[in-house]
């Protein structure tokens, strides 16, 4: 598969509060406004999430992102680039960041900071410790 992205994406689970500010061309609304859902992966310019409900593509979703390193909640207003239902109940979603409020970009990227750290090497030395006071 071609990735064109031009920002890195990194893994994440994220559980994020939704509000839907535009409804597109759809005429008939059958679903919440407003919700949860996880981003999956995470790059300065946007995002995977799941979902329980389709959001399809065009909608405007104003997302709440949750305090950072102390600081205060903040907003990132995302639109839907793509949507499928991949299994049942269970929607993925394409979301491009076009605008943040206060300081939510210097914060997102912030936290993208923290996903770029490989903490394997870390992780194994743990291990390894754990596994001599086990032996000791």
């Amino acid at each position: 598969m071609d990735d064109r992205r031009r920002y890195k994406r990194y893994p994440t689970d994220l559980m994020l509060r939704y509000e839907l500010l535009n409804r597109s061309d759809i005429d008939e609304i059958v679903f919440p406004t407003e919700g949860t859902v996880v981003i999956k992966d995470i790059s300065l310019r946007g995002a995977c999430i799941v979902s329980s409900c389709l959001l399809q593509p065009g909608f405007i979703l104003k997302i709440t992102m949750e305090p950072l390193f102390g600081e205060e909640e903040f907003i990132v207003v995302g639109k839907i680039v793509w949507s499928e239902e991949r299994e049942k109940n269970i929607f993925y979603g394409g979301v491009e960041f076009i605008e943040f409020k206060g300081k939510g970009e210097g914060l997102l990227q912030k936290y993208i900071e923290t996903l770029q750290i490989d903490y394997s090497e870390y992780i194994q030395q743990t291990n390894k410790r754990l596994q001599d006071i086990e032996e000791f």
